[in-house]
């Protein structure tokens, strides 16, 4: 996330949401989340993870060992919408939050 300037922030994931927060080592203190809020269809299967900083591929690493993680980090989360027909559509909503 690095949205403070420095490096090395702690990164958690769960099934539902991505965090990163500030160290004690930083002058500013922050905190940011990214959440799933809803999904439709239901069955559509997701999963918030831990990536690599700057990875905007579709299918981006889970890059979380021994979560939380200390590092520079990005996060998303990840639906698998499948194949779309001819006027198809499915939907999702996420929330972010920073402090």
């Amino acid at each position: 996330m690095d949205i403070n300037g420095a490096i090395s922030e702690w990164h958690h994931a769960t099934r539902d949401s991505y965090s990163a927060w500030g160290t004690k080592a930083d002058t500013i203190p922050f905190a940011t989340r990214l959440r799933h809020i809803t999904k439709t269809p239901a069955a559509i299967t997701y999963e918030a993870k831990t990536t690599g900083f700057g990875d905007n591929s579709c299918n981006p690493l889970d890059q979380t060992f021994g979560d939380p993680v200390l590092g520079d980090y990005g996060g998303t989360v990840q639906y698998n919408l499948g194949t779309l027909g001819a006027s198809a559509s499915k939907s999702v909503t996420v929330q972010y939050l920073r402090d």
